[in-house]
């Protein structure tokens, strides 16, 4: 090809072009290589960071801190007259503006005592991570167990790595 190139058969304003072409081809072709190792084409490698847990409180329309953490002062006695719904939030952190793959983040809501799952939680949609690389699903518990210790448990799976953090809300009734 290159002794046609070379001959004088084949001009040289069109051996130019042919060079040119060519040098576009591999220049788009390099540009969409790095366009897909960027921005919002390529899966982020997803870690989970946190998970907490708060109650609403629709008299005052707010929400409690949270209510998993060690030493939280939000009292859990009888709690299902003061608020309506638990709010779940996980954060999942990766690259900027990547995403998490659909159906790999998953909640657990389980009696503790019993060990009777009360709520099971799959995100089928895909997660996008924002400029800061952070997303945070939400879960809304509208119809919580208040008399009874629960164990929230979110799951991370990314390929053959699973992620998984544990929490425990220790509501509990009486007279």
């Amino acid at each position: 090809m290159s002794r046609l190139l070379t001959t004088t058969r084949f001009p040289r304003f069109a051996r130019l072009a042919l060079g040119s072409v060519i040098l576009i081809a591999i220049a788009v072709l390099v540009g969409l290589k790095h366009r897909r190792h960027s921005g919002q084409m390529i899966p982020c490698a997803p870690q989970m960071v946190s998970m907490s847990a708060h109650l609403y409180v629709p008299t005052q329309g707010v929400f409690s801190g949270d209510i998993t953490a060690p030493g939280s002062t939000v009292p859990l006695w009888n709690t299902g007259g003061d608020s309506s719904m638990v709010l779940v939030k996980i954060l999942v952190t990766g690259p900027r503006n990547g995403y998490v793959h659909a159906g790999s983040l998953r909640l657990l809501i389980r009696a503790t005592k019993k060990r009777s799952l009360l709520v099971s939680k799959r995100w089928d949609e895909s997660l996008l991570c924002g400029q800061d690389g952070r997303h945070y699903a939400a879960f809304v518990w509208a119809k919580p167990s208040w008399c009874e210790e629960v164990e929230l448990v979110a799951t991370l799976t990314d390929g053959k790595k699973r992620h998984e953090i544990r929490r425990s809300i220790p509501f509990e009734c009486g007279e």
